[in-house]
């Protein structure tokens, strides 16, 4: 099949993608993913109100079919998790990070072996940070359309023109990875990419330690000895409760605001009143948990 014959097929099936709605049917779908040596991947999730991302689709294409699972159905997960761990078949994402953390969260499982593709562009040379829209218009001239990224992909049932677009954002994954592995193996990097897919597989599998959660956060090269060990503590208090309260952290203490006390090195109440970007429900509820922290980091 030449190129225009596998786009053509790819963007029908995104036309009319087949919904997995239940145990078995994800089941059935599972025997035809473990006939394919590679699948394109992608997820849908919504976080803006929780720390936990809250998984609302995860999409799965061979570039003839493309499936969408449902994962708030009892039962779908698990044969998708086996598929990401059958080592015999390649998994491909485009920029996955986050996509590895909601998996690893929701479905105890990471894609391995896994391919990234906005790495493998990178690679040949293209911008660092290619999106997968201008990925399908540098290397199929093909139009992908981006409009509904902000939608609720836990509401349901969820409308056709949104099965559609994220139908679209699998369905040439499999082919955009044929013609990037071409070009990395004619150039010989096509073990660096392995290296670095499975690097970012072991950096998923491990949670953030609370203790290292400091280092997320930019702007800290301007802080003394002093104020870098307040906002180290802070940090680790901070995505301690984040988790424990399954808000974002900066519903906690905004990054900002952590900077600045660290800097200040705030040691009562009093002080955190002068901070206008720390909201009145957050100084109420933490202010006397930030300062005893801070008071054991200098004492």
């Amino acid at each position: 099949m030449n190129n225009s014959a596998r786009i053509k097929t790819a963007l029908a099936a995104a036309d009319a993608p087949i919904m997995l709605e239940s145990a078995a049917q994800a089941s059935r779908a599972a025997k035809a993913w473990r006939r394919s040596p590679c699948l394109g991947l992608d997820t849908e999730f919504v976080r803006e109100r929780t720390y936990f991302a809250n998984l609302g689709l995860v999409q799965v294409s061979d570039g003839q079919t493309v499936w969408l699972v449902d994962p708030l159905i009892e039962g779908t997960l698990e044969p998708l998790r086996e598929t990401l761990e059958n080592q015999r078949i390649e998994k491909v994402l485009h920029g996955p990070s986050e996509d590895l953390e909601v998996l690893w969260y929701a479905v105890g499982a990471v894609p391995d072996p896994l391919v990234d593709t906005q790495l493998a562009c990178a690679m040949t040379g293209q911008p660092l940070q290619l999106g997968y829209t201008k990925t399908a218009e540098w290397l199929l001239d093909v139009t992908v359309e981006k409009e509904l990224t902000r939608s609720n992909w836990c509401a349901r049932p969820l409308k056709p023109e949104l099965l559609h677009y994220a139908a679209l954002d699998v369905c040439l994954l499999p082919m955009v990875w044929d013609l990037l592995r071409k070009r990395l193996d004619e150039e010989g990097r096509l073990r660096w990419l392995e290296e670095d897919c499975a690097h970012q597989l072991e950096e998923a599998r491990q949670t953030l330690r609370p203790t290292d959660a400091w280092q997320r956060i930019k702007g800290i090269g301007r802080l003394d000895g002093a104020s870098l060990a307040v906002l180290q503590a802070l940090a680790a208090w901070r995505e301690r409760e984040a988790r424990r309260r399954n808000r974002p952290r900066g519903f906690i203490v905004p990054d900002n605001v952590l900077l600045v006390i660290a800097r200040r090195k705030v040691q009562s109440t009093r002080d955190l009143e002068d901070l206008e970007d720390l909201h009145p429900r957050a100084r109420a509820r933490y202010a006397q948990a930030i300062c005893e922290r801070i008071a054991r980091v200098l004492e």
